[in-house]
């Protein structure tokens, strides 16, 4: 019901600015930024569990986030499929990039419905370790959807993220994490070239 009721919200807006599609060639472009994002949400969470742990907002953040992920464990893998890769990115991609930014680029344009629907994103995730790397990636699909006007393309460059984030029981073996989890941390670099030239040319075509 939500779905449908934003999807209706959604099309108030010109056609043009939020279904787009990218040329397919520039696909795994974006991939890779996706992958970047877990980048900079690993580093994150490295850095608080390593230096800023010793505050106590900070340490009792991150017990809870990973009684979280604990909980997440224990279901049965086709709810996290459905709701943490399917339709959680569908939801919060129609009402965060769809809706708020655009009620917000109505106002004001530029950087604003950028940084605001992405902090937005960033507090709706509520846990305080995970507002801040939510925060980050809110800003960076709200950056995407500014150049591009695809809603499908951060749908999918979020469902990457949660996919890659919640990976199958017969993929989350300590081993393949730690490559994923390293990958992606090297993928930050492509995806700081890829997201400069997109906002130079404003697409990521040659």
């Amino acid at each position: 019901m939500l779905v449908y009721l934003l999807i209706y919200k959604c099309k108030k807006y010109n056609k043009n600015k939020i279904i787009n599609k990218p040329p397919r060639k520039d696909i795994p472009k974006y991939a890779l930024i996706s992958m970047g994002m877990g980048g900079l949400s690993a580093l994150w969470l490295i850095f608080a569990d390593t230096i800023l742990s010793s505050i106590t907002l900070v340490k009792n953040s991150l017990q809870n986030f990973s009684q979280i992920s604990e909980s997440l464990n224990n279901e049965a893998y086709i709810f996290i499929f459905l709701s943490v890769i399917l339709f959680g990115p569908i939801v919060e991609e129609l009402l965060f990039r769809g809706l708020i930014f655009n009620e917000i680029d109505k106002i004001k344009g530029g950087a604003a419905p950028i940084i605001l629907s992405g902090l937005l994103f960033g507090l709706f995730h509520r846990e305080p370790v995970q507002v801040v790397y939510a925060s980050i990636l809110g800003i960076i699909l709200g950056f995407v959807y500014s150049k591009t006007r695809s809603l499908p393309l951060v749908i999918f460059m979020h469902m990457l993220n949660n996919l890659v984030a919640t990976l199958p029981p017969p993929l989350a073996k300590h081993e393949i994490l730690q490559f994923v989890n390293g990958f992606q941390i090297i993928s930050i670099v492509p995806m700081a070239y890829l997201l400069s030239k997109l906002y130079k040319k404003g697409s990521l075509t040659n």
